[in-house]
């Protein structure tokens, strides 16, 4: 089984989560949380995925222990010193986050 999907340039890991400092009896800790961004693409994303997993008749039933995903992806990239390795995080947590492909 083959399922293709096409992504704009999801948020990197830069832009994934920001921080902020909450205070719990007094002591401050800090607290990460997902930009506004990387919901954002998210949402979209997950909505697009869905489609498209009912579109192509991806069957995760199919799927058993014994087989694998492999997960084959091109960036088109804008500048040449952008890293793939930051942009697969914020993608792949949307493609789990459907609950449909793995």
């Amino acid at each position: 089984m083959i399922l293709k999907l096409t992504s704009p340039i999801p948020p990197s890991v830069n832009h994934y989560l920001s921080y902020r400092i909450i205070k719990i009896k007094g002591k401050s800790i800090p607290c990460s949380y997902k930009t506004k961004e990387a919901l954002n693409y998210q949402k979209q994303f997950i909505k697009y995925v869905t489609d498209e997993v009912k579109k192509q008749g991806w069957d995760i039933n199919s799927l058993d222990d014994t087989k694998h995903i492999y997960v084959d992806t091109i960036f088109y990239f804008s500048r040449i010193d952008m890293d793939a390795n930051n942009y697969f995080k914020v993608m792949l947590d949307a493609i789990t986050g459907t609950q449909l492909v793995w």
